[in-house]
């Protein structure tokens, strides 16, 4: 993406809303943001950014791109402070926020 001048950064915001209270967003955004508590990891030539907030909700998950017949798309597919989910693993439960 970054070759052909495309957004190369993938963002992961956790948003409170959806069916099971909070809701996973994710974004391609040209260059990580420069705000203060915002962390990127990299591996290799991926870059993802996630804001302080949101990390807070993620610990120790696992983010993958699926595809799937009807869409494909960057999932969290395994997270730990997540008590339940919804049935398109779009939002989630964390138990004791």
């Amino acid at each position: 993406l970054r070759e052909q001048n495309l957004p190369s950064v993938l963002q992961l915001t956790v948003n409170s809303g959806g069916c099971s209270g909070y809701s996973y967003e994710f974004r391609l955004v040209d260059q990580p943001s420069k705000e203060e508590g915002t962390i990127v990891v990299e591996r290799g030539s991926a870059r993802l950014e996630v804001d302080e907030v949101s990390l807070a909700f993620l610990e120790d998950c696992e983010i993958d791109y699926v595809e799937e017949m009807i869409r494909s798309s960057f999932q969290v597919v395994k997270n730990k402070l997540a008590d339940s989910k919804c049935g398109c693993g779009s939002s989630f439960n964390v138990a004791g926020f």
